[in-house]
């Protein structure tokens, strides 16, 4: 297999699809493991050697087939970023899986795949205008190669910037996926496609045998349960669950359901008084495995003393209620609170 990438002087929208699909073909050979590692290596260098920053982000590195101030808006996310998606990924995925021989070869190649990233992460994975089929397309393209797990075992070599920006589009999928009445009434109106069974996929590939767990006691990163439980987690960030009491049961914490509370009825007359906020839980959001989880229900006795429910965590300590979420699963405690 050889890298035919090439950029010409006229405009050839059918190279540039012939080219995308040969990107895509490459990707697809290299996940499935049909490359002799020389090929790899070969490939690798030529998309190093063709990658080329832009007057926006002159650290960064792109695989367009033309400068973006030249192109049409809506062939940009096409081919622009998509080309720069692909050859991204095959470089995440070779790294995987040849670490030693690429750092023997290549031994600029840290610095160029962290380059790439950055321009990857320059729209937050949307495409053109900010629609979502673009967005779904990447995302597929990423999902291919466990992007999540690669930031997790190769964090030293992610740029920060790619690695919020990613858990930020797949926090937004997992939205979807979660209230699917109201992604239905968000795009019933408007021009965005169906992506459900795109996100869907999108998620089993990058969930494949993890969790999302909300923490707010001896789990916690000073907590004296943390090192024990989460050392393979990954620290998504702080996070607030709202409609829920934090209770100080002695040896441990628990929270519990808040009490709904009625309004009361309003005079003629007189302005209603500003709804006030439910009750909130601050804690910490981890990615976690499926063995780690198991051994924490065991830790929470889930089904007799705490019960795991699935609850919407925002992100940012933002006690609005607005803002970025995310479903995760929380401990709740089933024991009595009285007294």
């Amino acid at each position: 297999m050889k890298y035919t990438f090439k950029r010409h002087d006229e405009i050839s929208l059918r190279d540039f699809v012939r080219q995308t699909q040969q990107q895509y073909a490459a990707l697809d050979a290299l996940l499935k493991d049909t490359i002799p590692t020389e090929e790899v290596l070969a490939y690798v260098e030529g998309i190093l050697a063709t990658g080329r920053p832009c007057r926006n982000m002159p650290d960064a590195l792109f695989w367009g087939y033309d400068e973006p101030e030249t192109m049409p808006g809506d062939c940009r996310v096409p081919y622009y970023y998509m080309p720069t998606y692909l050859n991204t990924a095959f470089l995440m995925q070779a790294y995987r899986r040849m670490p030693v021989q690429i750092g023997e070869r290549i031994p600029y190649f840290i610095d160029r795949l962290q380059r790439a990233m950055v321009a990857c992460s320059g729209r937050g994975f949307m495409g053109h205008r900010y629609e979502k089929d673009d967005f779904a397309e990447g995302l597929l393209i990423f999902s291919s190669v466990r992007t999540k797990d690669f930031i997790r075992t190769h964090g030293d070599v992610v740029p920060e910037v790619f690695a919020r920006a990613y858990y930020a589009a797949i926090r937004s999928v997992e939205r979807d996926v979660y209230d699917v009445p109201r992604y239905l009434r968000r795009i019933e109106n408007s021009w965005e496609s169906n992506n459900l069974d795109a996100y869907r996929t999108i998620l089993a590939r990058e969930n494949q045998g993890r969790r999302t767990l909300f923490v707010y006691g001896s789990l916690m990163k000073r907590g004296y349960n943390h090192d024990r439980f989460m050392s393979d987690a990954h620290y998504i960030g702080d996070a607030l669950i709202a409609g829920f009491e934090l209770y100080d049961l002695g040896p441990f914490p628990g929270i519990k359901h808040a009490a709904v509370q009625e309004e009361e009825p309003v005079a003629r007359g007189r302005r209603r008084r500003r709804k006030s906020l439910p009750p909130m839980v601050r804690g910490e959001l981890y990615d976690v495995s499926e063995k780690a989880y198991a051994d924490i229900c065991e830790l929470e006795s889930n089904g007799t003393l705490y019960q795991s429910e699935t609850v919407r965590a925002s992100l940012g300590l933002t006690e609005s209620g607005g803002g970025d979420w995310t479903p995760a699963e929380v401990f709740v405690y089933l024991g009595s609170v009285e007294g």
